[in-house]
Formats: C-alpha cells, sequence, structure tokens
C-alpha cells in the first residue's frame, strides 16, 4: 500500500518532510487523505487510520476511544517524544498487522 510506505518514509526522514512533532504527521495524513480521488483506496486508508487508532487506545490502554495523535501527544513530554513514539506505535502496528 502506497500510503504505508509514505509513512514510513516520513518516520525515517522526518526532516525531509519538515516534521518535528505528532500533529505534524497527523496534519500530513489528513492532507494524503484530502487527496485521495479514488473512493475505494480512501476507505481503504481510513480503516487502516482507525485500525491504528483502536492500536494505539489498547496500547495506552485507554477506556475512552482518544484519536491516537491526541493520545501520543498526552503521553509524550517533548515534540521529539512524540515523533519517536509515533514512529514506534506505527512500525509495530504494520508489523503486528502483516502490512509489511
Amino acid at each position: 500500500m502506497k500510503f504505508i510506505k509514505f509513512i514510513q518514509d516520513i518516520n525515517e526522514a522526518p526532516g525531509m518532510y519538515l516534521v518535528n512533532k505528532v500533529e505534524d504527521v497527523d496534519l500530513i495524513i489528513l492532507g494524503y487523505l484530502s487527496a485521495q480521488i479514488d473512493d475505494l483506496e480512501y476507505e481503504s486508508i481510513k480503516a487502516v487510520l482507525n485500525t491504528f487508532n483502536d492500536f494505539v487506545n489498547k496500547y495506552y490502554e485507554t477506556n475512552e476511544d482518544y484519536q491516537w495523535a491526541r493520545l501520543i501527544r498526552f503521553n509524550c513530554s517533548t515534540d521529539l517524544i512524540t515523533r519517536e513514539m509515533f514512529a514506534k506505535l506505527f512500525s509495530e502496528f504494520i508489523q503486528t498487522k502483516n502490512f509489511i
């Protein structure tokens, strides 16, 4: 899936995409999603994001359904740590869900 490869590229070279914190990743994903012309691709990306959101909620053991970027921000102390935590969680997510 091109979307997952794109996120992996961001995680490998965040400076190239001007990503300093988890909110930057969230905005890039929103832009990527908005640019989708194909409804099937849009729906498959939304499904991946919903599953990732569930994964992050489970990781942080929440009783509510919080948005993944907010959960990461709440549980990390600096912008750098939020970016690193997103990269870690997304990497674990794609490995457990066999997207690779």
